[in-house]
């Protein structure tokens, strides 16, 4: 019984990727979706509502591409809510959510050959905290934009898919 749980278990490690990126997000367009991502994280800690919202345009090419699989929909989502944003606090909220939502993709298949850093912010959003992704080590806080944008520190570094997949690059950190 023990060995058949084993199995299963190590059998889900090999074969997850394979499902996701045939039913899900299209694995090749990784880079473009952070290369997106970024901007939407540039454009906000420059405090740029309206540069933000354009940013998003590129993401939606990317995730029409996904078939609703892992994560496709609520990045969708996420996506959405910030292109339809009224005000620049809106737009963070949903950023927040979208890290989160993006950083699942990127922890799966990682951002090929860019190199990007998980950043943490423990004053965001009423000292609940908040992480995000940028391609710099140095902060720049995209929930408080000028105001304190430099609140926050690195937390990780990463440019490759997750360790427990023969089919992806080992994590460099």
């Amino acid at each position: 019984m023990k060995n058949h749980i084993l199995y299963f278990f190590i059998s889900s490690i090999l074969i997850a990727p394979a499902v996701l990126a045939k039913n899900g997000f299209p694995e090749n367009r990784m880079e473009e979706l952070i290369a997106s991502y970024l901007k939407i994280q540039d454009s906000l800690a420059k405090d740029d509502l309206d540069s933000a919202k354009n940013s998003t345009d590129g993401l939606k090419v990317i995730l029409e591409e996904g078939k609703g699989g892992h994560g496709i929909k609520e990045i969708s989502s996420f996506t959405k809510n910030i292109k339809e944003a009224k005000d620049i606090m809106s737009a963070r909220n949903s950023f927040r959510s979208l890290s989160e939502a993006v950083m699942v993709l990127f922890d799966f298949y990682g951002s090929g050959e860019t190199a990007v850093y998980k950043m943490y912010c423990p004053m965001a959003f009423n000292n609940q905290g908040a992480s995000w992704l940028q391609n710099t080590k140095d902060v720049s806080n995209p929930y408080y934009g000028a105001s304190m944008l430099k609140c926050g520190g690195l937390v990780g570094e990463k440019s490759s898919g997750c360790s427990s997949c023969a089919s992806h690059k080992q994590p460099s950190s």
